[in-house]
């Protein structure tokens, strides 16, 4: 009993602050206000020492929501867009291998991290696998995790002002998909037991982010076939950017402010040196017919799917063309990641 209490008491504290900074940045005009100030609020909070916890269980219901929402941005049009994808998943691989290569030279040469470690802190997602396997790999777990959660902190930080800076003031790169008015309680029955299958067939075939892709796949298979057209309220995309933005920021309980410091610079270089690669690629992909530069740009960038995702939905920047190449990459980090480390490791001997 008194375990749970303190949970709650960890919870609670977390999604008051994670309120009071969505309020603020909100009352500020910054961007992206429910997702950035929950978590500037609970980062300050944790490297404070503050008892503040987002547990496991919220944060998968989030994924799994999140998942349906991002399944919900599809429709049957945009399955005829897929054809002109396959050329912006062939920039997605020569990037993710690019980006990865370079921010890993920089590790090494910079940052003095080992071979292994600098691999696994350098891949642009898969933030829990990159954590798991690099620490099974021999890599330094604790450098890992802190440099991938600092990657996806500051791409959060970094990419709505440079979304708005290149969106004249405004951030919306296709038209929002029109909600239907009318509830209906049995596509939202479907949605509900779709998100609930998805999440158990994804465990099984062992995708990575089951929590995320699981529901997503089939919320989109929904959509894509017709069969459901409800879309859920606008209050629950709220509620997502709030509590993930609290979890982000409590991420970083427990580090010491020194060694964030040391590390967070050369994170910091890291994270601008893919953003700049990222930038490049979304320019060539944005050649391509029917696909513009923001989507291209935030399909890129190299923070965790769930939050550049989320960014999508929430600012309409073409959240499908965002999900699919995010996913696309996820995945082909979790194949190159291992191969790229064993590689370098042969070459150091």
């Amino acid at each position: 009993m008194t375990l749970n209490c303190d949970i709650l008491h960890r919870l609670t504290l977390a999604l008051t602050l994670g309120a009071l900074g969505g309020f603020t940045f909100q009352m500020l005009g910054l961007p992206l206000a429910w997702m950035l100030g929950p978590m500037s609020f609970n980062l300050v909070a944790a490297l404070g020492g503050a008892p503040v916890a987002i547990p496991s269980g919220l944060r998968t219901g989030i994924q799994v929501l999140l998942g349906v929402l991002l399944g919900s941005t599809f429709s049957p049009e945009m399955a005829q867009r897929a054809v002109d994808w396959p050329w912006s998943l062939l920039a997605v691989v020569i990037y993710t291998l690019v980006s990865t290569l370079l921010v890993t030279f920089y590790y090494r040469r910079v940052a003095g991290l080992d071979a292994l470690t600098a691999v696994y802190s350098a891949t642009p997602g898969g933030m829990n696998a990159m954590i798991l396997m690099g620490s099974a790999a021999g890599g330094d777990e604790r450098r890992i995790a802190l440099a991938q959660s600092l990657r996806i902190t500051l791409v959060v930080a970094l990419v709505p002002p440079l979304v708005l800076s290149l969106s004249s003031g405004y951030p919306t790169a296709a038209v929002p998909v029109q909600p239907v008015e009318t509830f209906e309680p049995w596509q939202m029955a479907w949605l509900t037991i779709g998100a609930g299958v998805g999440l158990l067939l994804a465990r099984q075939l062992r995708l990575p982010a089951p929590e995320l892709t699981g529901p997503m796949l089939v919320s989109a298979t929904l959509y894509l076939t017709g069969w459901v057209e409800y879309h859920p309220p606008e209050v629950l995309l709220s509620v997502t950017l709030w509590i993930l933005g609290s979890a982000v920021g409590v991420r970083f309980k427990g580090v010491g402010v020194v060694e964030l410091l040391r590390l967070g610079r050369y994170a910091l270089g890291a994270v601008v040196l893919a953003l700049l690669v990222a930038a490049a690629f979304a320019a060539l992909i944005a050649q391509l017919p029917g696909v513009d530069y923001l989507p291209a740009l935030l399909a890129l960038s190299p923070g965790g799917i769930a939050e550049m995702c989320l960014i999508a939905v929430a600012w309409h920047i073409d959240p499908a063309f965002v999900v699919f190449h995010h996913l696309a990459r996820m995945l082909l980090v979790i194949v190159l990641a291992p191969w790229l480390g064993r590689l370098l490791a042969l070459m150091e001997r």
